[in-house]
């Protein structure tokens, strides 16, 4: 029986896997991993809305293993917090996310392809998926170019903060990216009347921690972008290669839309996300334990027959192909899903009108051996 937590590298197309899942056992558990899987979309949503589960707790390390700066952002980033704490930290994140001074994606995209090699040819993944999201990020919120350059090259080891298991080797990394990233951006918002203001107007707390509460959701919105970003921009370029009679159609944009939005069900970057449930609940006929370990598998809720029509279809006009749960529901629902739908379309459109004879020259994608995303290691083009 294929477990729930797999490698994502290690499975060719893990949409089969969903499937049987879905037809076999929707709630299943895994006595090896000592985890739940949930597979069907109206348990995954019911866990995601209601208040049988929450957010899990990151592994707690021996005191001293992570600096303060670390745990700082472990303990108010509002992804991590459930209850009280959350609803306090997402306001600070909402307050952050409402702070940006949007800019279109176009300018970077434009210079980051300007460094083609001689072959007329860029690695997608590594020159533009791992950069361009974060760095228009950055910008709007009016990092100065030193600063957007330290945390783009320390970015890749501050994502592990998240990782419930970390080396030593790993740990070591991440403290010293932490310690060098944290400082930078404490600066940047003492310096940044908009963001000095987020600060300065939490209440029920003194200053330093409000300030530490704003430094940690900005630090966590710098590595939601990274990896999810990589992965929507990957995706969806992947489903428009193989879709390239919607860059020529009349109303085209409001097209690449609607592909942007399908591909976020068909092919998310996040495959599933974890709670551990607070009371006891009965779920297609299994009874989860308090305490218990869900594993939500979104990705194959996305494909649930019993809400979307012909769920193995690609099909950009389905109806409710905004129902997809890849941004999650409920109050940990990304606060970025309309942006990030808007920010790949001007992409998409602009990269394809740009390069209208643009080819995928990667003829098996590869996958990180990571569990709850699915992200490609490479994607070589030729623009010409």
């Amino acid at each position: 029986m294929q477990p729930v937590l797999f490698p994502q590298s290690t499975v060719n197309n893990p949409f089969e896997i969903y499937a049987r899942k879905l037809q076999e056992s929707p709630v299943y558990r895994d006595e090896a991993q000592q985890v739940w899987g949930i597979y069907s979309y109206e348990h995954c949503l019911q866990l995601l809305t209601g208040n049988d589960a929450h957010i899990p707790a990151l592994p707690v390390l021996p005191a001293g293993t992570l600096n303060d700066q670390v745990l700082t952002i472990i303990e108010h980033h509002t992804r991590l917090n459930n209850g009280t704490a959350h609803r306090s930290t997402r306001e600070i994140a909402m307050g952050l996310y409402n702070a940006r001074l949007p800019i279109s994606p176009i300018g970077l995209l434009a210079t980051s392809l300007s460094h083609k090699n001689l072959r007329n040819e860029i690695d997608w993944v590594q020159e533009v998926g791992k950069q361009l999201p974060l760095a228009c990020m950055l910008q709007e919120f009016q990092f100065n170019e030193k600063d957007r350059e330290s945390i783009l090259m320390y970015i890749a080891v501050l994502v592990k903060i998240m990782v419930p298991d970390k080396t030593a080797q790993q740990i070591a990394a991440i403290n010293a990216a932490t310690r060098e990233v944290y400082q930078l951006t404490e600066r940047h918002i003492l310096h940044t009347p908009s963001l000095y203001a987020i600060a300065h107007n939490v209440s029920k707390v003194s200053f330093p921690t409000a300030l530490a509460m704003t430094v940690a959701n900005l630090v966590g919105l710098m590595i939601q972008s990274y990896d999810a970003g990589r992965g929507i921009l990957c995706n969806t370029l992947l489903q428009a290669l193989q879709h390239r009679e919607l860059a020529g159609q009349p109303g085209k944009e409001k097209a690449m839309g609607q592909l942007v939005m399908e591909t976020l069900r068909y092919d998310p970057p996040v495959h599933h996300t974890r709670r551990v449930l607070t009371n006891d609940v009965l779920l297609h006929g299994q009874e989860l334990k308090k305490g218990d370990t869900a594993i939500l598998v979104l990705a194959a809720a996305n494909r649930d027959a019993m809400h979307f029509e012909r769920p193995d279809a690609f099909d950009i006009y389905r109806a409710n192909n905004e129902a997809h749960l890849t941004f999650g529901a409920g109050a940990h629902r990304c606060m970025a899903n309309h942006s990030t739908v808007r920010f790949a379309t001007e992409i998409l459109n602009y990269l394809l009108t740009r390069y209208p004879r643009l080819q995928l020259l990667t003829t098996e994608i590869t996958y990180e051996p990571a569990m709850n995303v699915r992200l490609p290691k490479e994607m070589m083009l030729s623009l010409s």
